[in-house]
């Protein structure tokens, strides 16, 4: 698909993105498949998200959000960091599948907490709004993860205030 993806024309690229995005959401996958799908998703799309092209890289963001898991999570917050994709325009696009991405990959406590870490550190560097505001709302699905410990709930919901206090103050 990646290889059409490349090649298609605006109206194709949305049709395949559609489609890719309705075989990931429609597919029961327990986490270890669901993984490895990421896994292949990101390392073929991930050459859209080097480009400034304005209709693929936001789409391959929409393809990464359907396959909910650590590696598309990390693409996903890569590409919402400044100090890692220059292209505002891309983190505006990156940024805003994250939330939906940490509340469909089912994240556990430690996983929770390393995405609450990189976010926050994410929101440090940004001074676009645009881009900050679905990070915001990225560790509050954080904080929403199955499985913290009263501590780590505690470090998210810190990490949250912080960068929320840290954004005003800008």
């Amino acid at each position: 698909q990646a290889r059409a993806f490349a090649g298609a024309d605006p109206a194709q690229a949305v049709e395949i993105r559609n489609a890719m995005c309705k075989l990931l959401k429609g597919s029961p996958m327990r986490a270890p498949c669901r993984r490895e799908v990421g896994g292949q998703v990101v390392r073929a799309f991930r050459p859209f998200a080097k480009g400034t092209d304005p209709l693929r890289a936001p789409n391959t963001f929409i393809i990464a959000r359907h396959a909910p898991c650590t590696e598309t999570a990390g693409f996903l917050l890569d590409n919402a960091d400044a100090s890692i994709q220059p292209d505002v325009l891309l983190r505006v696009a990156a940024s805003a599948q994250l939330p939906q991405a940490l509340r469909d990959g089912q994240f556990v406590g430690p996983q929770a907490e390393s995405n609450a870490k990189q976010i926050a550190a994410a929101m440090r560097l940004e001074k676009d709004w645009v881009v900050a505001s679905p990070l915001a709302e990225a560790l509050v699905e954080a904080l929403r993860s199955k499985g913290l410990t009263a501590a780590s709930a505690d470090l998210i919901a810190t990490t949250l205030s912080d960068s929320i206090n840290d954004l005003a103050k800008r």
